[in-house]
């Protein structure tokens, strides 16, 4: 943990309650969730969540406003500068949502099905073709209507449907 990063976790009253709690703080402040943990008995949640002091604190509040709409909220804490021994404590394998190989999942680790369209930013299709050797390639086009996706149609966002290839009156 960085020696400026506050932490705080939260318990509260069922998962519907955590959920809400983590969604409002997030939003509320520039804060990272660190991930949630279920405790045995009672339906309590634990919330924890990472970032600055003022941050946390702001974020902790206004998380709690919406927890005691929801649930509750049965205990909170603060804590400015953890120490280094509490990391094992907080980042544990209970802790749903933390990964301890700390990378991020990106979207070139995802697998697409040959002959699958996606269509990422509304701008861009990637097909999978499978050749003869069953190796997978790539091939991206631009698409430029938002309305039918194909790379044929001139039509470009923000324009009448009419110019659109597949648009009938």
């Amino acid at each position: 943990m960085a020696e400026n990063e506050a932490i705080a976790i939260v318990e509260l009253h069922g998962l519907p309650t955590a959920i809400a709690f983590a969604d409002t703080a997030v939003k509320a402040a520039n804060v990272k969730l660190i991930g949630y943990e279920l405790s045995k008995g009672e339906g309590l949640v634990s919330v924890k969540i990472k970032g600055n002091v003022g941050a946390i604190k702001a974020a902790v509040n206004a998380g709690s406003v919406t927890a005691a709409l929801v649930g509750g909220v049965y205990g909170k804490i603060i804590i400015p500068r953890p120490s280094e021994s509490l990391e094992r404590m907080i980042r544990n394998k209970e802790t749903v949502g933390y990964d301890e190989s700390g990378c991020d999942v990106s979207d070139d680790s995802l697998i697409v099905d040959s002959n699958q369209e996606v269509t990422i930013r509304e701008e861009v299709i990637i097909c999978v073709v499978d050749n003869q050797n069953n190796d997978n390639e790539k091939i991206e086009i631009k698409v430029t209507c938002n309305l039918c996706h194909k790379p044929e149609c001139k039509r470009k966002k923000g324009e009448p449907r009419s110019v659109c290839i597949e648009f009938s009156k």
